[in-house]
């Protein structure tokens, strides 16, 4: 399966059904609160659904971590106007740093989520790694700010 990124099909179509006046505005995450899952299996691209994330079950030291900055949970990314041939450019601007495992996973996406969970609500955000990465016990998963993780929206 193809590595694909970007907002959810559920997001998609809200967006677009906003935009053409077909229902209310799009409401974004409460308060503009995000957080960070992981998932074990990528999204599949026709639906951008699908993807397994990690639970408490299989790795006790699981939580969703924090988009946001100086303790608070706030959107945490920066969004550049559209610049034609490169689209809106959507960076973290906060480095999102997951507890280690307490059992070895695989790592094949991540997603940004608009509930704590641990499980639940709506995955807003999604980025499939091109190849699954082993997380060993004692290995932190780290998203670097402003590297970390970039979307493109065309």
């Amino acid at each position: 399966m193809a590595a694909g990124s970007g907002l959810t099909a559920a997001v998609d179509l809200t967006l677009t059904r906003t935009i053409v006046g077909a229902t209310s505005p799009y409401t974004s995450p409460s308060g503009g609160a995000m957080w960070c899952s992981l998932y074990s299996t990528q999204f599949t691209a026709a639906t951008k659904a699908g993807a397994t994330e990690w639970t408490t079950g299989s790795d006790t030291n699981y939580a969703r971590q924090a988009l946001g900055t100086g303790g608070t949970n706030t959107s945490g990314w920066t969004i550049n106007a559209y610049a034609s041939g490169t689209g809106v450019v959507i960076t973290n601007f906060a480095t999102l740093t997951q507890p280690a495992p307490s059992s070895s996973q695989t790592l094949n996406a991540v997603g940004f989520c608009d509930t704590v969970g641990p499980t639940g609500g709506n995955i807003d955000l999604f980025a499939d790694l091109p190849s699954p990465q082993t997380v060993n016990t004692g290995v932190q998963v780290i998203i670097a700010a402003t590297t970390g993780a970039v979307f493109t929206i065309y």
